[in-house]
Protein backbone atom coordinates (compact mmCIF):
# COMPACT_ATOMS: atom_id res chain seq x y z
CA UNK A 1 0.00 0.00 0.00
CA UNK A 2 2.72 2.25 0.71
CA UNK A 3 4.29 1.69 -3.08
CA UNK A 4 1.01 2.74 -4.22
CA UNK A 5 0.78 5.85 -2.81
CA UNK A 6 4.04 7.01 -3.56
CA UNK A 7 3.26 6.37 -6.66
CA UNK A 8 0.27 8.28 -6.72
CA UNK A 9 2.11 11.31 -5.00
CA UNK A 10 5.08 10.80 -8.07
CA UNK A 11 2.52 10.91 -10.39
CA UNK A 12 0.85 13.83 -9.37
CA UNK A 13 3.99 15.93 -9.01
CA UNK A 14 4.86 14.58 -12.76
CA UNK A 15 1.82 16.02 -14.35
CA UNK A 16 2.69 19.26 -14.98
CA UNK A 17 5.39 17.74 -17.17
CA UNK A 18 3.86 15.73 -18.86
CA UNK A 19 1.41 18.43 -19.53
CA UNK A 20 3.84 20.86 -20.60
CA UNK A 21 6.06 17.80 -22.99
CA UNK A 22 2.55 16.30 -23.77
CA UNK A 23 4.87 16.05 -27.32
CA UNK A 24 7.50 14.54 -26.16
CA UNK A 25 6.06 12.39 -22.66
CA UNK A 26 9.19 12.92 -20.33
CA UNK A 27 8.89 11.46 -17.55
CA UNK A 28 10.76 12.72 -14.49
CA UNK A 29 13.55 11.05 -13.06
CA UNK A 30 11.69 9.12 -10.36
CA UNK A 31 9.89 7.01 -13.39
CA UNK A 32 13.10 6.13 -15.13
CA UNK A 33 14.82 4.74 -11.82
CA UNK A 34 12.64 3.07 -9.49
CA UNK A 35 11.11 -0.17 -10.00
CA UNK A 36 7.60 0.26 -9.52
CA UNK A 37 6.60 -3.51 -8.64
CA UNK A 38 4.72 -4.25 -5.54
CA UNK A 39 6.53 -6.95 -3.81
CA UNK A 40 5.12 -8.15 0.16
CA UNK A 41 7.92 -6.30 2.40
CA UNK A 42 9.50 -9.21 4.56
CA UNK A 43 9.53 -8.65 8.04
CA UNK A 44 11.05 -9.97 11.18
CA UNK A 45 10.80 -9.28 14.43
CA UNK A 46 12.35 -10.23 17.56
CA UNK A 47 11.31 -9.69 21.37
CA UNK A 48 14.73 -10.84 22.38
CA UNK A 49 16.12 -7.23 22.80
CA UNK A 50 12.39 -5.74 23.04
CA UNK A 51 11.85 -3.07 26.05
CA UNK A 52 9.48 -3.89 28.66
CA UNK A 53 7.29 -0.84 30.30
CA UNK A 54 8.85 0.32 33.61
CA UNK A 55 5.97 1.65 35.81
CA UNK A 56 6.36 5.27 37.49
CA UNK A 57 4.63 5.29 40.44
CA UNK A 58 3.23 8.65 41.23
CA UNK A 59 -0.34 7.89 43.50
CA UNK A 60 -0.96 5.72 46.32
CA UNK A 61 -3.76 3.70 43.85
CA UNK A 62 -0.85 3.43 41.46
CA UNK A 63 1.21 1.83 44.31
CA UNK A 64 -1.72 -0.18 45.47
CA UNK A 65 -2.50 -1.45 41.77
CA UNK A 66 0.87 -2.09 40.65
CA UNK A 67 2.87 -3.05 43.60
CA UNK A 68 0.70 -4.69 46.65
CA UNK A 69 -2.27 -6.32 44.20
CA UNK A 70 1.01 -7.27 42.05
CA UNK A 71 1.10 -11.23 42.03
CA UNK A 72 4.91 -10.63 40.32
CA UNK A 73 7.15 -9.72 42.78
CA UNK A 74 8.26 -5.64 41.90
CA UNK A 75 11.44 -3.60 42.23
CA UNK A 76 10.72 -0.23 43.52
CA UNK A 77 13.68 2.45 42.51
CA UNK A 78 13.43 4.84 44.88
CA UNK A 79 15.39 7.72 43.54
CA UNK A 80 15.58 11.67 42.54
CA UNK A 81 16.43 13.02 39.34
CA UNK A 82 18.81 15.47 41.05
CA UNK A 83 21.09 11.98 42.30
CA UNK A 84 23.99 10.80 40.77
CA UNK A 85 24.35 7.30 41.51
CA UNK A 86 20.50 7.32 41.32
CA UNK A 87 20.91 7.60 37.17
CA UNK A 88 24.14 5.01 37.60
CA UNK A 89 21.28 2.70 38.86
CA UNK A 90 18.57 3.05 36.32
CA UNK A 91 20.62 1.71 33.10
CA UNK A 92 21.89 -1.14 35.13
CA UNK A 93 18.18 -2.16 36.44
CA UNK A 94 16.84 -0.96 33.18
CA UNK A 95 19.26 -3.86 31.34
CA UNK A 96 18.38 -6.37 33.64
CA UNK A 97 14.99 -5.56 33.51
CA UNK A 98 14.52 -5.92 29.54
CA UNK A 99 16.89 -9.66 29.60
CA UNK A 100 14.45 -10.73 32.17
CA UNK A 101 11.75 -12.91 31.03
CA UNK A 102 8.75 -11.24 32.64
CA UNK A 103 9.21 -12.35 36.32
CA UNK A 104 9.36 -9.56 38.04
CA UNK A 105 7.94 -5.83 37.06
CA UNK A 106 10.44 -2.77 37.34
CA UNK A 107 9.10 0.88 39.25
CA UNK A 108 10.50 3.66 40.02
CA UNK A 109 9.34 6.45 42.83
CA UNK A 110 10.56 9.65 42.58
CA UNK A 111 10.85 10.78 46.25
CA UNK A 112 10.34 14.32 45.33
CA UNK A 113 7.11 13.65 43.68
CA UNK A 114 5.99 11.13 45.92
CA UNK A 115 7.55 11.53 49.28
CA UNK A 116 4.76 9.82 51.19
CA UNK A 117 5.97 6.53 49.59
CA UNK A 118 9.74 7.10 50.44
CA UNK A 119 8.72 7.47 54.02
CA UNK A 120 6.18 5.14 54.40
CA UNK A 121 9.50 2.88 53.26
CA UNK A 122 11.77 4.60 55.50
CA UNK A 123 13.64 5.45 52.95
CA UNK A 124 16.21 7.55 54.40
CA UNK A 125 19.15 7.96 51.46
CA UNK A 126 18.82 7.51 47.69
CA UNK A 127 19.48 5.28 45.63
CA UNK A 128 16.87 3.04 47.65
CA UNK A 129 15.94 -0.39 45.97
CA UNK A 130 13.15 -2.21 47.55
CA UNK A 131 11.98 -5.93 46.33
CA UNK A 132 7.93 -6.35 47.25
CA UNK A 133 5.82 -9.77 47.07
CA UNK A 134 2.77 -10.42 47.80
CA UNK A 135 2.24 -7.08 49.47
CA UNK A 136 5.58 -7.20 51.63
CA UNK A 137 8.96 -6.34 51.80
CA UNK A 138 11.19 -8.87 50.50
CA UNK A 139 14.85 -7.52 50.98
CA UNK A 140 16.08 -3.83 50.12
CA UNK A 141 19.27 -2.35 49.27
CA UNK A 142 20.34 1.42 50.32
CA UNK A 143 23.01 3.40 48.15
CA UNK A 144 24.44 2.20 44.96
CA UNK A 145 25.06 -1.32 44.59
CA UNK A 146 28.15 -3.06 42.79
CA UNK A 147 26.96 -5.53 39.85
CA UNK A 148 27.60 -8.83 41.50
CA UNK A 149 24.77 -7.14 44.43
CA UNK A 150 22.18 -6.15 41.85
CA UNK A 151 22.73 -9.32 40.10
CA UNK A 152 21.73 -11.08 43.67
CA UNK A 153 18.87 -8.61 44.18
CA UNK A 154 17.25 -9.37 40.56
CA UNK A 155 17.83 -13.07 41.37
CA UNK A 156 15.99 -12.77 44.27
CA UNK A 157 13.00 -11.17 42.66
CA UNK A 158 13.65 -13.97 39.66
CA UNK A 159 13.14 -16.75 42.00
CA UNK A 160 10.17 -15.09 43.84
CA UNK A 161 8.69 -15.01 40.26
CA UNK A 162 8.84 -18.33 39.55
CA UNK A 163 8.16 -19.54 42.71
CA UNK A 164 4.43 -18.53 42.22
Amino acid sequence: MIALKNFRNAWKMATPILIQNSSKAILPPVFKTQNLSYSQPKFSFSTENAKKEILKITTGEEFENNVLNNPKPVILDFYADWCGPCKKLTPLLTERYNKSNGEWIFAKVNIDEFGDLAEAFNVSSIPTIVLVHAGEVADSHIGLPSNEQLDSFVKKAVDLGKAK
